[in-house]
């Protein structure tokens, strides 16, 4: 709806455009909702998840340079975050922190499953480092009963004349 006012002095024309009853409901449920998302992720994801990382070791007698590293979990067992998720502060016009880049890795869904993926510059020969710089957040969903199940890797780089694959056995307690 809209309302206008007409002021004489000096003249001026002042519209007030008022939204709807159940456009202001629907714009505060969004924003309620989006509000809780956040909260509900973090809950999720930075307190109840796993996190989890796992190593790689260069056994070879080279640096390996641009390296890609994926691994394909199996979506109908995982839930993995797209991100980490900040607590909300007690600061009443602020209730975010700031954004951090805590260098995640790129998440993303891929046909059946859910793909981390992580680039190195290089990795050392003969040294063992985490695949990735901060933990994957991973929830396990409810409807699982398996007691294990397998992840698999890709490894790739610029100097590898083949990508490697393999399997990670994931043990589920």
């Amino acid at each position: 709806d809209i309302f206008l006012t007409h002021i004489k002095n000096p003249p001026l024309v002042v519209i007030f455009i008022l939204p709807r009853e159940d456009t202001l409901h629907k714009n505060f449920y969004t924003v309620l909702k989006d509000a809780y998302y956040i909260d509900d992720c973090y809950y999720l994801y930075e307190e109840n998840s796993t996190k989890f990382n796992c190593k790689i070791h260069n056994d070879g007698i080279e640096f390996l340079e641009d390296v890609k590293l994926e691994l394909y979990f199996d979506s109908t067992f995982f839930n993995v975050s797209t991100e980490v998720y900040e607590k909300k502060s007690n600061d009443l016009f602020n209730p975010y922190t700031s954004s951090i880049d805590y260098n995640y890795p790129r998440v993303y869904t891929d046909e059946n499953y859910i793909v981390a993926e992580y680039y190195h510059n290089q990795i050392r020969h003969k040294t063992l480092i985490d695949v990735f710089d901060e933990d994957l957040r991973i929830l396990i969903k409810s409807n699982v009963d398996a007691k294990d199940t397998e992840v698999k890797y890709k490894i790739s780089a610029k100097n590898l004349a083949n990508h490697i694959e393999g399997l990670l056995m994931i043990i589920i307690k």
